[in-house]
């Protein structure tokens, strides 16, 4: 473990003049060789439970760098006469930033990044306000409603105790933010410790406070589960990877063989860093290494803890990684090296630090620089995961990124050179991870950069939906219909699909898709079933496809059902003569097509299709109680209450022995008491030869009948059973009496 971070290798290496790779330029003011700095950590390390902030500030060792007349990080073209962070003599500037990345300098839409951070920075404002003159910014403050600083709980007050180390880190995360999106809104949410318990509380407390984007600069042993504090859809959530290399190899011995959490959790974007280095006179971008040397980018495969999302686990150099069915190392990295760091600026006393102007680096630099991305274009997109839409940019997009493909962030033993780099190599330094890209940059995703840096803010942006196309459904039947559909990833990655289906374009309903297409995928077709229609019925569908940037639909289709198995509700009559040939009206459901009608296992003698609803058939011979079943193509009725029928013997015709009353008015309406024998079965009634309007057969020797409507005068009244009707007596005489004033 390198325990010391500071070397000095006296005159020979100053006149090398030499910072990262970059050589002094004749034409020039180079910075210095590393030599004249040391690394130290803002934060004190944390135990489990808690987190420390990955702040790292340069720290000048030599008369030379304090002097303040070289640039960090960079050759300048005009020389720094008076020493100030504006000539770029205290780190990277915010048009360093922007030039170095390609990136604009604000938002088209508005976007509020949030930095959650311990403690309280009680000159958070007025540095700022320092840090926006300096480089000319927008002003941003709480009076003119760009600036607003809250506790754990939402209110502006009481805020935290202060802590000298967590101030600069606050200061350094709210200046980057500010320095990459002008005009974003800031807020800073200020937990009361460092505990993750309140860390995380004031996390939910920057997504109530309406924050587009949250910036996590902080981290620690992971916990035992995963908070939801984190999991906020369509905020773009961002998290340091730590500066103590692949598992903290370079961290303490109580601080070895874990990757720092949040960045761990799949909820976030894991933000790793690296070491910049910009081509004059414009200060654009040249390369990226992975940073490792006196301090590396964190990261390592999250154990079991955390599953690997669709879009890491299917990539094509997966396997290569070396975390299986973990979560991997950073989804995206960004300068980080403090000897390329940026310029803060920062008035709360710390031991051993002047306040004032510093150069400042850690993965606490590229965690802000990274949500402040988000923010340019335009925010997480409504993404449930906006990581997701990095990976698919790296396939669609690959010219968005820079493909980081050298250095390790693996463990050396043998210190750093002249440079501030990792005296090891590459080969090395991979032995911590048996040569898996969780540690060593390559092509493609690898474990310290993800999928690379920034190459303007396209990567950020919303992929396009995945393309989808409804077909014809094919195996419908009676109750069950199976819809078809074929969509298109088209390199993104695809986390839903579902049919949407019902009786018009509103559907109502849905199934998941048998077959879902994943990232880098062709074309695939996928299929639903679906069971419990309703027969003969009309349905529409359509096929959703969904990645993070939207939901994509095919063009509605639909489908008719066949017409199900019939039913029989109910006979008129329900019974007839043994001898057969009681003509009974069949009511019932899906008639249409009827193909047999049987009384018990005998066919009617005759029948006829009347409606889909309504059959008539002539009853054969037979005796006692049989069901009557209808068969169609789709099947036979079941058998029901409403489908028996009940043959009776032969018996006298109904006879008619007295009516009472005898005589009612025309215009209808007596309730008559019909008495007699015979009367089982009873079809008819009839005042002469209208229908009584109705009647109810109390007994075989009683009926109530309501007279119709007749005309004055007497008629013959009628009882009409499967055995006949009664025949004329006088006894049977009804007189329909003329209304007064009709």
């Amino acid at each position: 473990m390198r325990t010391e971070r500071l070397i000095c290798l006296g005159a020979i290496a100053l006149a090398i003049a030499l910072c990262g790779p970059q050589a002094a330029d004749a034409h020039g003011v180079s910075p210095l060789p590393a030599s004249n700095y040391s690394v130290r950590p803002a934060c004190a390390t944390a135990s489990r439970g808690y987190a420390r902030c990955f702040a790292v500030r340069l720290v000048a060792q030599t008369a030379a760098a304090r002097a303040r007349r070289n640039p960090i990080g960079m050759t300048r073209r005009t020389p720094i006469t008076a020493g100030t962070a504006a000539e770029g003599a205290d780190g990277l500037r915010p048009g360093d930033l922007h030039s170095a990345y390609s990136v604009p300098t604000t938002s088209p839409a508005d976007q509020t990044i949030a930095l959650v951070d311990a403690f309280n920075d009680p000159e958070a404002e007025n540095d700022l306000k320092v840090y926006d003159e300096e480089f000319g910014l927008p002003a941003c403050t709480a009076a003119n409603g760009c600036f607003r600083q809250l506790n754990q709980e939402g209110a502006t007050s009481p805020l935290p105790a202060t802590e000298g180390g967590w101030s600069l880190e606050i200061s350094l995360d709210i200046e980057v933010a500010h320095a990459t999106c002008q005009n974003c809104h800031i807020v800073l949410v200020e937990a009361k410790n460092s505990s993750l318990t309140n860390l995380e509380a004031a996390e939910d407390t920057a997504a109530a406070a309406g924050a587009t984007e949250i910036s996590n600069s902080w981290g620690g042993a992971p916990p035992g589960a995963e908070n939801p504090a984190f999991d906020h859809p369509g905020i773009a959530v961002t998290a340091a990877t730590g500066d103590d290399g692949y598992l903290n190899w370079d961290g303490k011995a109580d601080e070895r063989g874990y990757a720092n959490y949040p960045a761990t959790s799949p909820d976030v974007v894991a933000v790793g860093g690296t070491r910049l280095t910009l081509s004059g006179p414009s200060n654009t971008w040249k390369s990226e290494t992975v940073w490792n040397g006196q301090g590396a980018t964190g990261g390592g495969c999250a154990g079991s803890q955390f599953a690997a999302d669709p879009w890491e686990s299917e990539l094509s150099n997966w396997p290569a990684v070396g975390c299986g069915a973990d979560r991997g190392g950073a989804d995206i990295a960004a300068d980080a090296d403090p000897y390329t760091g940026v310029a803060v600026y920062d008035t709360v006393p710390d031991e051993g630090r002047v306040p004032g102007w510093e150069p400042v680096g850690g993965t606490s630099l590229s965690s802000p620089l990274i949500a402040s991305l988000f923010a340019l274009a335009g925010g997480a997109h409504g993404a449930a995961h906006p990581a997701q839409m990095l990976y698919e940019n790296a396939l669609e997009n690959p010219g968005s990124l820079h493909d980081v493909q050298l250095g390790s962030n693996g463990a050396c033993s043998r210190g750093y050179n002249f440079e501030g780099l990792s005296r090891c190599t590459t080969a090395e330094e991979a032995a911590s991870c048996s040569d898996g890209a969780i540690c060593t940059a390559g092509p493609g995703y690898d474990g310290p950069s993800g999928v690379g840096t920034p190459d303007g803010i396209r990567a950020f942006e919303a992929a396009d939906p995945p393309s989808a196309t409804s077909e014809p459904a094919s195996s419908v039947g009676q109750s069950t219909a199976t819809l078809n559909a074929t969509v298109d990833p088209d390199g993104k990655n695809v986390t839903a699909c579902r049919f949407e289906y019902g009786p018009s374009t509103g559907y109502g309903a849905s199934v998941p898709c048998a077959t879902l297409p994943g990232a880098g995928r062709e074309a695939v077709a996928v299929a639903a079933e679906l069971v419990g229609l309703a027969g003969e019925t009309l349905y529409h569908f359509r096929v959703a496809a969904t990645n993070a940037s939207g939901t994509a639909y095919g063009a509605d289709q639909t489908f008719t059902t066949a017409a199900g198995p019939p039913t029989v509700t109910r006979l008129a009559p329900d019974a007839g003569l043994q001898s057969g040939s009681t003509t009974v009206t069949v009511a019932g459901t899906d008639l249409a097509g009827a193909t047999e009608v049987q009384f018990g296992l005998v066919d009617a003698l005759f029948f006829e299709v009347q409606s889909p609803s309504s059959i008539t058939a002539d009853s054969p011979a037979g005796t006692g109680v049989v069901a009557v079943t209808v068969t169609t193509p789709t099947g036979t009725s079941t058998s029901v209450a409403g489908d028996q029928f009940t043959y009776v013997a032969a018996a006298p015709e109904p006879t008619i022995k007295k009516l009472a009353p005898k005589k009612g008015p025309a215009s209808g309406g007596s309730t008559v008491t019909i008495t007699g024998t015979g009367y089982a079965g009873v079809t008819a009634v009839r005042f002469g030869a209208t229908n009584a309007a109705s009647f109810v057969v109390n007994s075989p020797t009683s009926i109530t009948a309501v007279t119709p409507e007749g005309a004055p005068g007497k008629v013959e009244v009628t009882v009409t059973t499967p055995n006949g009707t009664d025949p004329a007596s006088t006894g049977a005489d009804f007189t329909f009496k003329k209304v007064k004033g009709s």
